[in-house]
């Protein structure tokens, strides 16, 4: 009995039906988010001098220092798309956010290199 109700309760927690996506999409994956996605909000959380260089169209410069004081400039009801130089600081990144605004839903970020 105990096994039965832990099981209902992790399916009631999780879900039995198809996950959503994950939050970390490789690059490519990310390339065609940027064509497919209307209204995209895309966050590049390098430093200033990175994002000075080379950067996506339309991106916003909010290093990962600052993100905790500037959180409240991310909109609300937009698909974010969050990346790095290397996609290591970009995860600490996501978590920051997801644990500052859980309002925002359609997260994700780049595990990995971009693809400028």
């Amino acid at each position: 009995m105990k096994k039965l109700c832990l099981a209902l309760s992790l399916l009631l927690t999780f879900g039995c039906g198809p996950s959503a996506p994950s939050a970390a999409v490789s690059p490519a994956e990310a390339k065609q988010i940027i064509a497919s996605t209307p209204n995209l909000y895309v966050i590049d959380v390098r430093k200033p001098e990175a994002f000075a260089e080379r950067r996506y169209p339309n991106a916003v410069n909010m290093p990962v220092s600052e993100l905790g004081s500037r959180i409240y400039e991310i909109p609300n009801g937009r698909p974010i798309l969050m990346h790095c130089r290397s996609g290591k600081s970009v995860k600490t990144a996501y978590e920051i956010l997801k644990k500052l605004r859980p309002d925002l839903k359609d997260v994700r970020y780049i595990d990995g290199e971009p693809l400028f």
